[in-house]
């Protein structure tokens, strides 16, 4: 079901309006791409793009004559920026393709609109409004969109030799949108492809996966990867736990429905997953995708992979609470409760679990009471021998349920010192 566009808040925001409309007393403008596509879907849109046949730098003078802050970072390409406030509006000159080699592209600018809808990549991606939410659909995307088609536009083989990440972004926008399976001439196409991949930058492929196994279920899409070996060239494990992977988001949208929790959100913990829990593997991956080192920690952390179950203890949650945090206690028990999903056992321990993920999520991080400078006031000195009293008196801390308060924290400093 699509939904009229007029209500989108994009178009009633005075501050968007106003620059569509400084635009349109010099030239054509529309909206296009995802504000459309996500909107006529009545889904969240983050991103506005509109494009216009004004040149790229008539559009910076146009606006930095009326105060509008400005930046051009694909300026070749025909794309400004421009910021107002908290919202950024990509501004890009209608264009058309003069030459590709599957990765860079030398465009020229037109006034065609047919052209510039032409070199783009899908059909619900080539839907244009003016800002009474009018429609411009020259390639059916509309109906592309209702059926949950994702179609290239004109030939495929065409459209992924022109740029190969699109060979990723057809499994992204097949997460998202897809609900008609590919045709096997489009598998084919795709399968025959998959090669390319090689071409591209760790970090394009990076943000390509990144949005993909962020979708609500991308389980379809990456099977279809795996089957058409695009997979292959970016996961690095050949054994992929399909079922665990299916369990562990099956698991993540029944909590969003069921249980009154807001779960964390990392793709990383799916992408664990998919490299089927490989630490050697994922680390190579790591380097290949140019993963941050925040992204880096975190990977070496989830491979350790802690038993978490309802048969822990509370005082055991309570000392790897402490020890880790929540983030990374949390992943254990999904990863663990998804061995559990789609089968007997996760309808017999439901209420378990979910006790044990009340429990975790509203724990207080517990705080050691004593510090360095506790230490020291009771005549240990700097160096070694004070980091080792510290450490036993913490593991004596944990031990002991981390319910010891500062004084009997110190009355144990000073039985070590006494023996």
């Amino acid at each position: 079901m699509l939904f009229p566009l007029a209500k989108q808040w994009w178009l009633n925001d005075p501050k968007i309006i106003r620059l569509y409309e400084i635009l349109e007393k010099q030239g054509e403008v529309r909206f296009v791409g995802g504000c459309v596509r996500n909107g006529l879907l009545n889904k969240t849109v983050y991103d506005i793009d509109l494009a216009t046949n004004i040149k790229p730098l008539d559009t910076i003078k146009i606006l930095q004559e009326i105060g509008i802050k400005t930046a051009a970072p694909g300026l070749k390409h025909g794309t400004v920026l421009a910021i107002i406030d908290d919202i950024t509006v990509e501004i890009t000159t209608l264009r058309q393709d003069i030459q590709t080699d599957g990765r860079h592209a030398v465009v020229a600018f037109t006034s065609d609109w047919k052209k510039d809808a032409s070199r783009r990549d899908f059909t619900i991606n080539a839907i244009y409004c003016d800002k009474n939410g009018n429609l411009y659909d020259p390639f059916n995307g509309l109906g592309d969109l209702a059926k949950g088609y994702i179609r290239f536009i004109g030939n495929a083989q065409d459209r992924i030799s022109e740029d190969n990440l699109r060979l990723l972004r057809y499994f992204r926008f097949y997460a998202y949108y897809g609900k008609i399976e590919p045709t096997q001439k489009i598998l084919n196409i795709l399968h025959d492809n998959s090669y390319k991949l090689n071409t591209l930058s760790g970090e394009r492929i990076r943000i390509e996966l990144e949005k993909l196994l962020a979708a609500p279920d991308p389980f379809s899409s990456i099977n279809l990867m795996h089957t058409t070996t695009v997979l292959s060239y970016i996961i690095l494990s050949d054994n992929i736990d399909f079922t665990l992977f299916k369990n562990l988001i099956d698991l993540e949208n029944w909590l969003k429905k069921n249980v009154s929790i807001s779960i964390p959100f990392n793709w990383l913990r799916r992408l664990y997953i998919l490299n089927n829990q490989n630490k050697k593997t994922l680390f190579i991956l790591c380097n290949k995708l140019k993963l941050s080192n925040k992204e880096r920690i975190y990977i070496r952390n989830i491979c350790k992979n802690l038993f978490i179950s309802p048969k822990l203890s509370k005082n055991q949650l309570k000392s790897l609470i402490y020890k880790i945090g929540k983030i990374l206690i949390i992943d254990f028990l999904l990863l663990n409760w998804a061995k559990e999903f789609n089968n007997n056992e996760f309808h017999l321990r439901q209420k378990d679990w979910i006790e044990l993920l009340n429990f975790i999520c509203n724990e207080k991080i517990p705080i050691f009471p004593l510090k360095g400078s506790d230490l020291l006031s009771l005549g240990v000195k700097p160096g070694p021998q004070l980091g080792k009293i510290f450490k036993e008196t913490e593991t004596w801390w944990l031990d002991h349920g981390l319910t010891g308060n500062k004084l009997s924290c110190l009355n144990y400093v000073k039985n070590i010192l006494k023996s």
